[in-house]
């Protein structure tokens, strides 16, 4: 906070035929005075008035407030109070939970108490434990609110917690287990319904064709627009380029597939590889892949509705053989991080990213899996989800020849590597990915002609 107006000059530009033209200073100036503007040196006009004078209005609420929070069902809500100015004696103020569309004992801890804040302290926390439920629920709120204060006047005192569905994999049936997709040449779209690695059932989805066999599978998330959570399918047409999301109840789609808008990128060596949600709207997102350049680009969605296209900070791995290998939350933050593997050495490699902001989807850190390779090269990653549900990513995969699965399960980023279960998979079928795109590519994870991974 400054205790004068800045000085500042600059050059004022009008379009021809204009009136007027908005003008502001920056910044967040505490003024003794108004402060005024003065024109001057005019080219190609004359001045009615030089001088105008400015307004700042103050809206900082002074006192105690409450900071919005965002995430993950079965996370802890750190809600941040906030008091401004610092004042001169200890402050408390009583804080308690209230439910909205999010309820207690269901989706969070009810919490009250009395935050302390010492003289000079201007921030403190309350912790609030949320609720995992293995629902698709959408988003949820609940607010944490203020009251009976002491030593401070409260100011905004009413917060919101939104929690998003926690990130588990696509579950077609609906029993709180990720589930892998298969797809035939033929285009025939195969759920397995899954308990950790080990298959308890199958069935194709409904209809279990689409129009033709161009049409293979990018990924599967929620791209209901007004639900999250479901475990939708997107399609890409590899003749047109064309992307479609099925918008699914289980395995039966809900009316005709959803054409994306845009529907596809303009330059064709942009692949989609990767969905998932990078900013925490409880709604997935598509990541993709430069063929040339590696270049790294995420497409914000609203449903089927691209909001924001953001690059990721940095823009790629160095390196053409970094090969994205799927998308999921390897630390437990909430948010969706990328996992790369190297395409002779076999190495593993996570980028743990921050929530997608308006500079970018930010790397925060970085580094090798826990063993950090798989060098049998023919192991080839199916999903990066998780499998049995302690809130982080494992790792599928599925052998070349003898089609078995194994799990390499993350207790966050460091890890063990195992065996969980052997499954054989069907003539033609092809495992699908969770969001990695192989129509077009040539790759193979199957024993069998025609397997391919899709989710």
């Amino acid at each position: 906070m400054l205790g004068r107006e800045l000085s500042r000059t600059s050059r004022l530009r009008l379009a021809p035929a204009s009136r007027r033209s908005p003008w502001q200073r920056e910044g967040d100036v505490r003024a003794s005075r108004p402060p005024f503007t003065r024109l001057s040196n005019p080219v190609g006009g004359v001045f009615g008035s030089a001088v105008g004078t400015a307004s700042i209005v103050d809206d900082d609420a002074p006192g105690l407030s409450v900071t919005d929070v965002a995430v993950r069902e079965g996370d802890v809500a750190r809600v941040e109070l906030r008091l401004w100015p610092a004042a001169p004696a200890p402050v408390d103020v009583t804080y308690t939970t209230l439910a909205g569309s999010a309820q207690p004992t269901r989706d969070y801890v009810a919490t009250s108490g009395v935050a302390h804040f010492d003289v000079g302290q201007t921030a403190t926390t309350v912790d609030v434990p949320t609720l995992g439920d293995n629902l698709a629920e959408g988003v949820e709120t609940f607010t944490l609110a203020l009251s009976e204060a002491s030593g401070a006047p409260i100011g905004s005192g009413v917060g919101n917690v939104s929690l998003t569905d926690a990130a588990l994999g696509v579950d077609f049936n609906f029993d709180g287990h990720t589930d892998v997709l298969w797809q035939h040449d033929s285009g025939t779209a195969l759920a397995w319904f899954m308990n950790v690695a080990q298959q308890t059932g199958s069935a194709a989805l409904l209809p279990s064709e689409p129009p033709d066999a161009a049409w293979r599978i990018v990924g599967t998330g929620a791209f209901h627009s007004a639900a999250a959570g479901q475990a939708d399918v997107l399609w890409r047409n590899v003749v047109t380029g064309e992307l479609r999301a099925a918008l699914m109840d289980g395995i039966t789609r809900i009316g005709e597939p959803q054409t994306l808008v845009p529907n596809q990128t303009v330059d064709w060596n942009w692949l989609p590889v990767a969905t998932g949600d990078f900013n925490l709207d409880g709604k997935s997102d598509v990541l993709w892949r430069h063929q040339v350049t590696g270049t790294l680009l995420v497409w914000l969605l609203d449903g089927v509705v691209r909001t924001a296209e953001l690059p990721t900070v940095p823009a790629g791995p160095v390196g053409s053989s970094w090969q994205v290998a799927g998308t999921g939350d390897f630390n437990r933050d909430g948010t969706t991080d990328v996992l790369f593997r190297h395409a002779t050495s076999g190495n593993f490699v996570v980028w743990l990213m921050d929530v997608a902001s308006a500079t970018g989807v930010v790397r925060m850190s970085g580094g090798f899996l826990n063993p950090e390779a798989m060098p049998q090269l023919g192991w080839q990653v199916v999903s990066a989800r998780d499998f049995d549900r302690d809130g982080g990513a494992d790792v599928l995969v599925a052998e070349q020849r003898v089609a078995q699965a194994r799990a390499v399960a993350h207790g966050g980023a460091v890890a063990s590597q195992r065996r969980v279960h052997a499954a054989r998979g069907r003539p033609g079928l092809r495992p699908a990915r969770f969001g990695r795109l192989l129509a077009g590519r040539g790759a193979a994870v199957s024993s069998h002609k025609g397997v391919h991974p899709r989710c």
